[in-house]
C-alpha cells in the first residue's frame, strides 16, 4: 500500500525517487519471503501426507513388527492387518474324498470357541498330497464374518457335496478302523461280512458311503470290537 501511494504522490514531486525504490525492494522481498513461505508450507503438507499410512482394506490391526520412533528400511512391514472380508478357513481331506469337493462348493463352517455358524465358499483344492500327511489342502472363504473371528482359530467343515441325492449316509459309530482302513461290518444271513466303502465327507453324525454299502444292507453296529469277518451274528428282534 505504500509503494502505491509513493507512486502516487511521486508525480507532484512530493516523494523522491530513492525512497520509491526502498519502497520497492521492501515489497520484493516481502513478495520473496512470502513465496519461501508457501513453498515451505506445500513441503510440509506433502511430508505429512506421506508419512500417513492409509490401508486399503477394512480390518483389524493384529501385528505391529516395528515400535514408534524406531528407524525402518524400504519395503519393511509396518503393521499386519487382518481383512473381515478376506477370512480363510483351512481343512484337509483324504484321497478317497478330493474329488468330490470342487471350487464354488458351498460349506458351513462352525467355531470351535462359540459355536457360532458362518457359511463358506470353497475357494482352493490342492492339486498334490502333503508329503507328511497325504491328504490335499481345501482353502475357504467365510462369507459373513464377523470380528470377533481370530486367525488361528479352530473350526469344525462342513462341505454341502454335489448330486448327493442317491448317497447313502450311514452312522458314524458303524464305522471301525481296521488294518489302517475304515471299514463296516453288514449282518448277511447271520454272517458278519466285512466292507471297505469309499466314503465321503463327514457331518457330525453321519458318514456318506459312495460305494461299497447298499441301501437296505443291514449294518452291525456293536459290539464292533469283537466281530470280524465270518463272525456268526444273531439279529435281535428278527422273526
Amino acid at each position: 500500500r505504500q509503494l502505491d501511494k509513493f507512486e502516487r504522490v511521486i508525480a507532484a514531486g512530493t516523494v523522491s525517487k530513492e525512497m520509491l525504490e526502498q519502497a520497492r525492494t521492501a515489497r520484493n522481498s516481502l513478495s520473496a519471503r512470502v513465496s519461501q513461505a508457501d513453498s515451505e508450507i506445500s513441503i510440509t503438507e506433502r511430508e505429512l501426507t506421506e508419512r500417513t499410512i492409509t490401508s486399503p482394506i477394512d480390518g483389524i490391526v493384529v501385528g505391529e513388527p516395528v515400535d514408534a520412533g524406531e528407524r525402518i528400511a524400504a519395503g519393511q512391514t509396518l503393521l499386519t492387518i487382518q481383512s473381515n472380508n478376506a477370512l480363510q478357513v483351512t481343512t484337509w481331506v483324504n484321497q478317497d474324498e478330493v474329488n468330490q469337493v470342487s471350487r464354488g462348493q458351498t460349506a458351513k463352517v462352525t467355531v470351535s470357541a462359540s459355536d457360532a455358524e458362518y457359511s463358506a465358499v470353497v475357494e482352493s483344492v490342492s492339486r498334490s498330497a502333503s508329503a507328511s500327511t497325504g491328504n490335499f489342502e481345501i482353502k475357504l472363504r467365510l462369507q459373513d464374518a464377523a470380528g470377533s473371528l481370530r486367525e488361528g482359530m479352530s473350526a469344525r467343515v462342513e462341505i454341502a457335496l454335489r448330486n448327493s441325492r442317491d448317497v447313502v449316509f450311514i452312522p458314524r459309530n458303524a464305522v471301525i478302523d481296521r488294518d489302517r482302513s475304515h471299514v463296516v461290518f453288514v449282518a448277511d444271513n447271520g454272517i458278519a461280512r466285512m466292507r471297505k466303502p469309499r466314503f465321503g465327507l463327514p457331518d457330525n453324525e453321519r458318514i456318506p458311503a459312495l460305494s461299497g454299502i447298499e441301501r437296505g444292507d443291514l449294518l452291525i453296529i456293536e459290539p464292533l470290537a469283537y466281530i470280524t469277518d465270518g463272525s456268526s451274528v444273531i439279529i435281535e428282534g428278527a422273526d
